[in-house]
């Protein structure tokens, strides 16, 4: 179940449904359900989610904002040149293929500053 009213009664009955085991994801306050939401910045295949286990869901939204600027559309491109090399690559062993990966992905950095308010 999707639950996203603020509907006091509401929540406190499908609580209870939940705790007899059927799945409920409260997206409006993590106290009700049983999953949180993480903040999604989605690039093609790519995703980069962030999350504060519900205790600021503000916060991860923010840092979601500010990640979509570091991650621009050609990212996807990149992803996709990743899996069809990864596809290429599927007879060769475990371990070299995975080294084939590592130097495909060695010259990606992130730079940047997270600055927090006082």
């Amino acid at each position: 179940m999707l639950l996203c009213a603020g509907d006091d009664a509401l929540c406190a009955s499908l609580e209870a449904r939940a705790r007899r085991g059927e799945f409920l994801l409260a997206c409006f306050d993590s106290r009700h359900g049983a999953v949180e939401m993480p903040a999604v910045v989605r690039r093609g295949r790519l995703q980069v989610a962030v999350s504060t286990s519900g205790a600021s869901p503000g916060l991860s939204a923010r840092l979601r904002q500010e990640l979509e600027g570091l991650f621009p559309g050609s990212i996807s491109r990149f992803v996709e040149r990743l899996a069809a090399l990864r596809a290429s690559l599927a007879g060769l062993s475990p371990s070299d293929r995975a080294e084939r990966m590592k130097r495909a992905v060695a010259g990606v950095e992130i730079e940047g500053r997270l600055k927090l308010p006082e």
